[in-house]
């Protein structure tokens, strides 16, 4: 309605009535009196809500090398799970407490969590036993609590389990499962290894800025201001994430310095310049082999997604900008390290600490018998793991014994050779509840050795031992950065300098040997060249051709081809080539195409029959906007039939059917859309008898997952399947994943890993017919589709007799 301007006699017309403008214009006003009164009523009605928060957490560094499990009994060493978590006023969990007790109406629920796990056997794989067991306790709580409105997540970021690397990720989806849809909001610690599985789970992320961690309760407090806004309507989250694709190993992730420190100012400045922009950087944990592995950015925003994306790529770009100098620098090792130490003592710039890089073996002798070896005086190795020296020691000695014995070297393979060692006992009791012991040696040297590995982070243990710190001139510590606050921060170490002998935590990370981390990843390219190669024959890789499928002499290949036509619509075909004269053909279609999408075939072992999806519509029927499956059979003279369709028992509507294959024995397998299954697609299977394929099996939860799962090579003997899947917990849009058939049950699906998938999406899984080569198609993120091959045993397919056996065709 357009006005007209304002005349005091105007009347305007309104349905049948004529009503005075000036009338008109009050009911307007009170409309929207009426309504803005409402909404401050409801906004008004959402501050004075009680709030219900639960919160729990779940913290472990995996250390995947680590030759040791972590079990429920390192998580219990310092007591049993509880639910008094809230009873600390410091830390992730502190800090949200103490910004929400700034309010009223806020009810903070403790769930029953474990605790850290103490020890140096806590370093590797966290056991299913454990995390199952301890899930089970904070889910089980979550559901005693009344009217949830929020959780709140205290979690690492780099826990690991064999079945779950991204363990995470898991925690958040098993919560968001059962809560629905309220605000889950998750803080991390700065050496977390996530992507944006997480996102998707959990509605913001937050991750500390400093290394060493001084600001874990300010992050706590800024998750409780955000989780606040959310349930009070002013905060609607939205994140954005990227990986910059480098590892950075500990030993450069200190935030005081360059480059790290430039890193965490540019977040800061993108905080600063825009309200309600909170830009975290997780530099991540190079010492976990796991997909997820490296540094990762989360941007969160109020509602404003363009401007979450535009600072994550600023930052991903920043961080790829620096990363010569994050992951690209070498240190010297154990012998040239000492060789400088020995060179600052003839200056005088003593006290020297030598600061073990790769620290997490406590006992590691590399740097110990490089000082015996080099004839250093007045250094003190604090400490030196060995449990049962220490206890020979502590059972059968006094102070002052003269004592020999062979220490250190009994961990790891990395941890270097036990050293022969002579002196007096010098200490024996407790220190930070460790058993410890220090024998002083000649020279004025000390070798103090653990129960359990301590990192001896405090220079005050020397008072504690009895050893006066100023005759001391080189102190080997087994410390990446934390010492830094008790050593350099003081004054008190005039030099220092960092070793990095073999070892768990390595700052030169080509001495691990990953096998589960994406190939793309600086400074670990080389491993680029184990992956898959792309078929490179030009006939045959075009950009927009895929899904290869050979036929059983592996003398033709049928392909989908999928190209964009000049009035925009979508042309996709199956095409045939064959092997004539030692060189691929070029593709022709095939003749049983429709003038509808044809897609994604295969041929029976046999070779007599090839199926494939179509959209074309069943004769007699209009056209759906769906895929079935359909098949053709050659005839006598060997040609290709007239197209027949599976039928509606294997075929739904609206859900799409499709990648159909089948084995030896006649059975089909296919993914379906249908209703009933666990997630958005699911894996089925119709078994062949009578002439006909049967009612379709759901291949259940070892297959299938909440997410979208499909596009499956069975093996021909059905040994195995290989299929694609979206689920959590995978390198990128779309994973290949692998599982075993073993006594009529398929064992858990296991990703196909880092030679195979990456952070684009990887499909149409298929094996040459000798069983040597693994065929996949990659989706790139710039809209090309290409086919790749790697050797099956390069990727530890065990195809077994399966490709020896004489199909049957059915």
């Amino acid at each position: 309605m357009i006005f007209q301007k304002f005349k005091p006699d105007l009347m305007m017309k309104f349905s049948d009535k004529t009503i005075p403008l000036g009338s008109l214009i009050i009911i307007i006003s009170s409309i929207f009196f009426i309504m803005a009164f409402k909404s401050q009523k409801a906004q008004d009605k959402k501050e004075d809500k009680e709030y219900n928060i639960a919160i729990a957490t779940f913290w472990h560094e995996t250390k995947t090398f680590h030759p040791f499990t972590t079990t429920s009994e390192h998580f219990e060493r310092l007591g049993a799970p509880n639910s008094d978590i809230l009873d600390t006023d410091r830390g992730f969990i502190g800090g949200f407490k103490n910004r929400c007790q700034e309010y009223d109406g806020i009810n903070l629920i403790g769930l029953t969590s474990p605790n850290y796990p103490y020890g140096e056997n806590t370093g590797g794989w966290v056991s299913s036993e454990a995390f199952e067991k301890y899930m089970d306790l904070i889910i089980t709580d979550l559901r005693k609590v009344e009217n949830l409105d929020g959780v709140y997540l205290d979690l690492h970021g780099a826990m690991a389990t064999k079945e779950f690397p991204k363990a995470e990720v898991e925690i958040v989806r098993r919560v968001r499962k059962l809560v629905g849809d309220i605000p889950i909001i998750v803080t991390l610690d700065l050496h977390g290894n996530e992507d944006a599985d997480l996102a998707q789970v959990a509605d913001a992320v937050l991750i500390m800025k400093t290394y060493p961690h001084y600001d874990m309760t300010q992050i706590g407090e800024k998750a409780a201001r955000v989780m606040l806004q959310i349930l009070k309507g002013k905060y609607k989250p939205v994140m954005a994430v990227r990986k910059p694709k480098v590892i950075i190993p500990g030993s450069f992730q200190r935030t005081e310095v360059y480059p790290a420190q430039n890193i965490m100012e540019r977040a800061r400045s993108w905080e600063y310049k825009y309200n309600g922009v909170h830009v975290s950087v997780a530099l991540g944990y190079a010492y976990s082999d796991v997909p997820e592995i490296g540094a990762s950015v989360f941007v969160l925003t109020n509602n404003d997604q363009k401007l979450a994306d535009s600072i994550a790529t600023d930052m991903s770009d920043y961080i790829w900008s620096l990363r010569k100098d994050l992951s690209g620098k070498k240190l010297p090792d154990a012998k040239e390290g000492v060789r400088k130490a020995l060179g600052a003592v003839k200056k005088g710039l003593t006290p020297v600490v030598l600061a073990n890089q790769s620290a997490r073996i406590g006992g590691s002798t590399h740097v110990f018998r490089e000082l015996l070896d080099q004839r250093a005086k007045n250094f003190c190795v604090a400490g030196l793991q060995d449990r049962v020296a220490v206890n020979k020691i502590s059972e059968e000695n006094e102070i002052g014994d003269d004592i020999k014995i062979s220490v250190g070297g009994d961990v790891h393979q990395f941890a270097g050779k036990p050293v022969e060692i002579k002196g007096s006992l010098h200490f024996i009791g407790q220190y930070e509840n460790i058993k410890t012991v220090a024998l002083k040696l000649e020279k004025g040297n000390y070798v103090i050795l653990t129960e359990k590995f301590n990192r001896f982070e405090d220079p005050s243990f020397f008072d504690s031992l009895d050893i006066d710190i100023n005759s001391i001139d080189i102190i080997s510590l087994k410390s990446i950065n934390y010492f830094r606050v008790g050593f350099e921060e003081n004054g008190l170490a005039k030099t220092i300098i960092p070793v990095d002998p073999p070892g768990l935590t390595p700052a030169d990370l080509t001495k691990l040997p990953y096998e589960n981390i994406p190939t793309d990843l600086f400074p670990l390219q080389h491993l680029q060249q184990k992956g898959a190669k792309r078929v490179e024959d030009k006939a045959l890789s075009t950009g927009n051709q895929f899904a290869f499928s050979f036929t059983p002499d592996a003398q033709s290949i049928y392909l989908t081809k999928r190209e964009v036509q000049a009035d925009k619509s979508l042309k996709v075909d199956l095409l045939r080539s064959d092997w004539k004269n030692k060189r691929w053909t070029s593709p022709v279609e095939v003749k049983f195409n429709s003038p509808f999408k044809d897609a994604d075939s295969f041929i029976s072992p046999g070779g007599s029959k090839l199926f494939f999806m179509s959209q074309r519509p069943i004769p007699g029927t209009e056209a759906k906007n769906d895929y079935d499956i359909w098949y053709v059979e050659k005839n006598k003279k060997g040609i290709w039939g007239k197209p027949q369709h599976l039928g509606s028992h294997i075929n739904t509507h609206p859900g799409w059917e499709g990648f159909p294959t089948v084995s030896n024995q006649g059975t089909l397998y296919f993914f379906s859309e249908r209703e009933g299954g666990q997630g958005q697609s699911d894996i089925y299977r119709s078994q062949f008898s009578n002439n006909q394929f049967q009612a379709p099996e759901n291949l259940g939860a070892r297959i299938n997952s909440d997410a979208w799962d499909g596009l499956p090579y069975i093996s021909p003997n059905e040994t195995f399947m290989i299929f694609q899947s979206e689920r959590l917990g995978g390198y990128g849009k779309g994973d290949l994943y692998i599982s075993y058939q073993k006594n009529g049950e398929w064992t858990q699906a296991k990703n196909l890993g880092p030679l195979i998938n990456t952070s684009e999406a990887e499909l149409f899984p298929h094996i040459s017919p000798d069983g040597q080569h693994f065929y996949f198609t990659r989706f790139h993120d710039d809209g090309s589709k290409y086919v790749y091959y790697i050797p099956c045993e390069s990727i530890s397919i065990d195809v077994g007799e399966d490709f020896l056996l004489k199909p049957m065709d059915k």
